[in-house]
């Protein structure tokens, strides 16, 4: 059964998409092996992410500003 969009919640879904950010990322030849890794993982934008916040962590780019 295929459930039906209505017109409110395509407005809504657009809304919403205009608010996200998109980003590609180019290898060089050099860098085979840092895009064979990423392709090896399951979940490439989580993997992507995890990567950034834990270096947000490590240099307390999250931290509170006093």
């Amino acid at each position: 059964m295929e459930t039906k969009t209505s017109e409110a919640q395509k407005k809504a879904i657009k809304k919403y998409k205009e608010k996200m950010k998109r980003m590609t990322i180019e290898f060089y030849p050099s860098e085979m092996d840092l895009y064979d890794h990423i392709q090896q993982q399951t979940k490439k934008q989580t993997y992507v992410k995890d990567l950034i916040h834990a270096d947000m962590a490590r240099t307390n780019k999250n931290a509170p500003e006093e």
